[in-house]
């Protein structure tokens, strides 16, 4: 026999699964199970994460950043968990907060995806501050650096492509803001 906390964690992550998804169902399901997976760490931050998309797909962003941000502080390592934290930090409006939780991924992970999104918006967040206090050198060097990270990839030339296609979009939106 199997021990419960695990199979209830699974039945909650079949809640999420199935068509049509059942949210709220699962985060109740996850919220009341998340004492009983402390024997088993990976298992709660993965019940953390989903709680987070639970919380996201409902719409209270302030208990999706709750939950991803348990997962982080079990794991400050889980790239999944923090892109959920920088999200959580968008939706209640802390943008700040986000390009700190942003800049914090870059350091953790060499993905071309990532590193392109927190781009991205590093840029919008760059346009929400005045003129006069807009830095771009980061967003310059990040930017370079994933370039760098697309020419030694060993992908092919086909699945580098649009990410190649999507760098040159972000760096001319920099070029542009900058009146250069």
């Amino acid at each position: 026999k199997y021990p419960a906390p695990p199979i209830e964690y699974l039945e909650a992550r079949r809640l999420i699964l199935q068509k049509p998804r059942q949210w709220l169902e699962a985060s109740i399901k996850l919220e009341k199970n998340r004492a009983a997976l402390v024997p088993w760490p990976e298992l709660q931050q993965q019940s953390d994460i989903q709680l987070g998309y639970c919380y996201k797909a409902l719409g209270n962003p302030d208990l999706q950043l709750n939950a991803f941000r348990r997962a982080v502080s079990a794991n400050p390592t889980l790239v999944q968990a923090r892109l959920g934290v920088a999200d959580a930090l968008v939706a209640t409006n802390n943008v700040e907060g986000a390009l700190r939780e942003y800049q914090e991924i870059v350091q953790l992970t060499a993905k071309v995806d990532v590193w392109l999104e927190v781009v991205r918006f590093m840029i919008m967040s760059n346009l929400r501050r005045k003129p006069e206090e807009r830095s771009w050198e980061t967003i310059i060097a990040i930017q370079n650096q994933i370039g760098v990270e697309l020419e030694k990839s060993a992908e092919p030339v086909k699945k580098k492509k649009p990410r190649f296609t999507e760098l040159a979009i972000l760096k001319a939106e920099v070029l542009f803001e900058k009146k250069e």
